[in-house]
């Protein structure tokens, strides 16, 4: 889908076009506009509330922050990208970090199982700072972004770098290194 917004992030220009080379992760647009419905919703249970001091206090809290939610999916819709020289992530509300291949020591894919729920987020660690994704704000998924990070990763980035990028039949966690590595199962 191709918006023409302005986009200040290190893997696109001036005029907000994608810079040859890189890629882009964005939150898909179905949920922004879901999140903003959801605003305008709970801003009107809000204001059918007005007899009820408490009721208007939670649904006017929750109606402002699904709002914000809203409002950085609209400011800094480009979650992460990444090309051949590094990556750009979005920090707090919509700042932009970029970061050098050379200061990330792992990529992965970090799967939880809790309460009977599967949830799998991108992993970028850079030591002493990890940046999370998820499906939901990359509008990929996380196995393929994980892929493509790797790949573009794979001239700047010593073979240390590994990333787990599936889970094969058995269940076991299957770790795969930059292109040209063999597989390795952890436990």
């Amino acid at each position: 889908m191709l918006v023409t917004m302005r986009i200040r992030s290190g893997s696109f220009d001036r005029q907000g076009s994608q810079k040859r080379g890189t890629a882009p992760w964005r939150v898909p647009d179905h949920y922004v506009a879901l999140k903003i419905l959801a605003a305008v919703v709970v801003g009107f249970v809000a204001l059918l509330s007005l007899g009820n001091p408490l009721r208007l206090l939670v649904t006017g809290i929750g109606a402002l922050v699904i709002a914000a939610l809203a409002l950085r999916d609209v400011v800094a819709p480009v979650r992460l990208s990444a090309d051949p020289e590094g990556i750009t992530v979005v920090t707090g509300f919509a700042t932009t970090r970029r970061i050098s291949w050379d200061e990330v020591e792992r990529i992965r894919v970090d799967h939880r199982r809790r309460f009977g729920t599967r949830s799998r987020l991108v992993e970028v660690d850079l030591g002493t700072t990890l940046y999370l994704f998820s499906e939901m704000e990359l509008g990929a998924p996380v196995e393929e972004v994980v892929a493509t990070l790797l790949a573009l990763a794979a001239g700047h980035h010593s073979r240390e770098m590994r990333a787990v990028v599936a889970d094969d039949e058995q269940g076991d966690v299957v770790e795969r290194g930059l292109p040209g590595e063999s597989e390795r199962r952890c436990q």
